[in-house]
């Protein structure tokens, strides 16, 4: 596999970088890998499609309310 150096990293963006590999329990290269893999997993075209995505099912979802006691029935209806 490839090697990459990175150099004069930021303290902060390092410090945020191994933060979130001692949160995942890996090393730091393999966080770095995870965050690059998700930057360039992401297309910027559909970015804003997938956003307006959310927001509809969002919209949706705030139409629907369910309460204890609407689970209550629910989870004797199943247990009849």
């Amino acid at each position: 596999m490839p090697d990459i150096e990175l150099k004069d990293i930021p303290q902060p963006l390092y410090a945020r970088l191994e933060q979130e590999a001692k949160n995942h329990g890996w090393p730091v290269d393999r966080e770095a890998i995870n965050c690059l893999a998700i930057y360039f997993s992401i297309d910027p075209k559909r970015a804003g499609r997938t956003l307006e995505d959310i927001r509809q099912v969002r919209a949706h979802l705030s139409a629907i309310h369910v309460t204890d006691e609407s689970l209550r029935e629910a989870r004797e209806e199943r247990r009849s």
